[in-house]
């Protein structure tokens, strides 16, 4: 059976992936031995968003016109190499694979590094492999290498160089304007009685306190991809304004995954990505309502917010 979820793999949730992988370091050059010593950073320039290669990832994709891309969050701790990618691997019009995400990876002294897909517990059908060198200094540019393989029918392996353009922080607020409604207007044609235009503003800072790197954890963010903020509603009969807190809500390079606590005691859950990395816009695939009023609202797909 085909599968067609798309992987978002956010922060410290790999490390409960990564038992039993073992990641091959590469070599140092000139003495030709492996060199598996960390590198400890005060301030890691690889700290942030980064578009690695192909199309910015899209979460849906259009299977009929996106490319393979990947776009990631790093957050090196100790030499270590915590990774939240998203990756879009279509083939043709049939296909997407998903499952699993980045096992943590030692940086070497020479600054080099492989990322490769942990399957741990969950069986991936993507397989991607990353080979680099970090950056000696913050707004460096840096590159490598990268494959992959999906097990879907039909599906090419993909191969290629590539060189890493930073995604600008997720900070600022944007607004737009979409629709949603109860979970019965997603038939076909919907209620147009039963949809909500709403107008609605995020309000966005990324990065979290060091305290969210504890080795004892497995969280769903870090100290670099944790996003905080609040939401502001418009046209909504439930809510007007919400707030998420460091440790529910985080980005995974121009994906990102935000949850509302609303005022009226439900959760907003929405999900969106940033289509260019200059993050001049973001785009959002879905939003869900839990409890409230509002209880399974849907919506708000495909909306585009302006930064303000």
């Amino acid at each position: 059976m085909q599968k067609t979820s798309v992987r978002v793999a956010y922060g410290r949730a790999v490390a409960a992936l990564a038992l039993g992988v073992n990641l091959a370091a590469l070599s140092g050059c000139g003495s030709g031995q492996t060199q598996t010593t960390p590198v400890r950073e005060v301030t890691p320039p690889l700290n942030g968003n980064w578009w690695i290669t192909g199309d910015m990832p899209a979460i849906p994709g259009n299977l009929s016109s996106e490319k393979f891309g990947m776009a990631a969050t790093f957050d090196v701790v100790d030499g270590t190499i915590y990774t939240s990618l998203t990756d879009f691997y279509p083939c043709g019009n049939t296909a997407v694979g998903g499952g699993g995400g980045i096992a943590p990876a030692p940086l070497n002294t020479d600054r080099s590094f492989t990322l490769q897909t942990a399957n741990g517990n969950v069986q991936s059908t993507v397989q991607l492999t990353v080979k680099a060198v970090s950056p000696a200094t913050a707004g460096q540019s840096w590159s490598g290498s990268f494959s992959g393989t999906n097990a879907n029918p039909g599906c090419t392996p993909v191969q290629g160089s590539f060189t890493a353009t930073p995604i600008a922080p997720f900070n600022g607020t944007f607004s737009g304007t979409g629709s949603m409604g109860p979970e019965n207007t997603n038939l076909q044609p919907p209620d147009p009685n039963l949809l909500k235009q709403l107008t609605v503003a995020l309000t966005l800072t990324q990065g979290g306190p060091a305290s969210l790197d504890a080795k004892s954890t497995v969280a769903f963010v870090n100290s670099v991809n944790s996003l905080t903020g609040t939401v502001s509603v418009t046209g909504s009969p439930c809510f007007t304004t919400g707030t998420t807190g460091s440790v529910q809500s985080g980005v995974a390079g121009n994906n990102f995954n935000l949850t509302f606590t609303m005022d009226d005691g439900s959760m907003l859950h929405v999900m969106g990505y940033a289509p260019d990395p200059t993050l001049g816009s973001l785009t959002l695939s879905s939003a869900t309502v839990t409890g409230g009023n509002c209880d399974k609202w849907i919506g708000l797909s495909q909306t585009s917010l302006t930064k303000q």
